[in-house]
């Protein structure tokens, strides 16, 4: 099992380099983090538990994006041939019922699932903060996109995360993007990203097997823990709440 996903020593956001004396990630060892493609499956990322915040409603799925022209992907489904904790419903076919290409959250439009080709194997609940998102079929790799407009505002590397982004999105919405592979060129912290726009590949950086750890989160960055003191948002219970509601 990969090291705990917890609440620790934060990013600096002006910088790539560790707080409290960790690494700065070269391009030399984002590039090396790339032959870790041979792993499979995806990794238990456990954190602390918090409340979801109010959400607007998702609306309907949105066009390709204007400036990259990705298209999320139409539908989910439950990874094959695994058990996966935390899974919302599904059909026979392991479709998961409640996805949609889009969420909103604060008023902040967000992809539910910000790479092709791949599958949920494991859901957010418990100490898990986030949706794991593996490749399907596995044998191919894949970009890993911005979920949305906003602002990098940390990037770096830590044992548990591995090679992560982390994406301002504005009124207090964040998006995590961890165990890439490696960055897309010229990435950093500061630099403004379109919905769509590659900002890595998925890898297993962090001694995990290859998968996205995509988590949404809400609340004030400006605190002394910095990303690691926000409050993760589950979409599917904001699609599912959503619907209720309607």
């Amino acid at each position: 099992m990969p090291a705990a996903e917890g609440r620790s020593p934060h990013i600096h956001p002006s910088s790539s380099r560790m707080a409290g004396g960790g690494e700065e990630v070269s391009p030399m060892r984002m590039a090396a983090a790339g032959l870790l493609v041979l792993a499979l499956g995806a990794c238990a990322t456990p954190a602390a538990p918090g409340p979801s915040p109010a959400a607007a409603p998702s609306g309907p799925p949105p066009a390709a994006s204007p400036v990259t022209g990705f298209q999320p992907p139409a539908a989910l489904h439950i990874c094959p041939g695994m058990r996966v904790s935390h899974a919302p419903e599904t059909d026979a076919a392991r479709r998961i019922l409640v996805y949609r290409r889009s969420v909103a959250v604060n008023g902040v439009p967000l992809m539910v699932s910000p790479v092709e080709e791949v599958c949920l194997s494991r859901g957010q609940g418990g100490r898990h903060e986030g949706l794991d998102l593996a490749p399907f079929p596995r044998t191919h790799v894949r970009m890993v996109r911005a979920g949305g407009d906003g602002v990098v505002r940390e990037f770096g590397e830590r044992h548990d995360f591995g090679i992560y982004v982390l994406i301002d999105h504005g009124n207090g919405v964040y998006t995590r993007y961890a165990h890439l592979a490696f960055a897309s060129p010229g990435m950093a912290a500061g630099r403004r990203v379109a919905a769509g726009e590659p900002i890595g590949q998925m890898g297993g950086t962090g001694g995990v097997p290859i998968h996205l750890h995509y988590a949404i989160l809400t609340g004030d960055y400006h605190t002394p823990a910095r990303s690691f003191g926000l409050t993760p948002v589950d979409p599917f219970e904001v699609i599912a709440r959503t619907a209720r509601v309607n």
